[in-house]
């Protein structure tokens, strides 16, 4: 958002109407603060349905990468469908097993569309202060 760009919002809606309202409104915190300048799209997407079908048919061990995976190319679809040139996320290398550099390239292979990390090289501890910082 520093660079001009606009943000959309993609949320894979794993718990329901609650959640979804609960990220509504932490997306037009961001909005409202760092983008109000831009119109913006917030894309929900009900991802329970393929939560269920990979419960059923994947090994536990991946599960993790088969869920980001089936997640940027439905990102990557939306990207598609709007005009957006890059899907970004906020995961950080090695913070669980799918954030690794060979689960991240399986998960980038997903897509031809770009997968931005600003987060890449943070620790949790520092992300999670990075946020709090964001709320004052």
């Amino acid at each position: 958002m520093r660079r001009g760009c606009r943000v959309h919002y993609c949320f894979f809606n794993l718990g329901g109407a609650a959640h979804e309202i609960g990220v509504k409104q932490v997306a037009h915190y961001l909005w409202s603060r760092f983008g109000s300048s831009h119109k913006v799209r917030f894309i929900s997407i009900d991802f329970a349905p393929v939560v269920g079908e990979i419960l059923e048919n994947v090994d536990d061990g991946q599960m993790g990468v088969v869920l980001k995976r089936m997640m940027v190319r439905a990102a990557s679809a939306m990207a598609e469908r709007y005009g957006v040139q890059a899907i970004v996320t906020g995961e950080a290398l090695g913070q669980v097993s799918s954030q690794t550099l060979t689960n991240l390239r399986l998960i980038d292979n997903a897509s031809d569309t770009l997968v931005l990390r600003p987060l890449i090289s943070h620790d949790k501890e520092h992300i999670i202060d990075m946020g709090s910082q964001n709320r004052h």
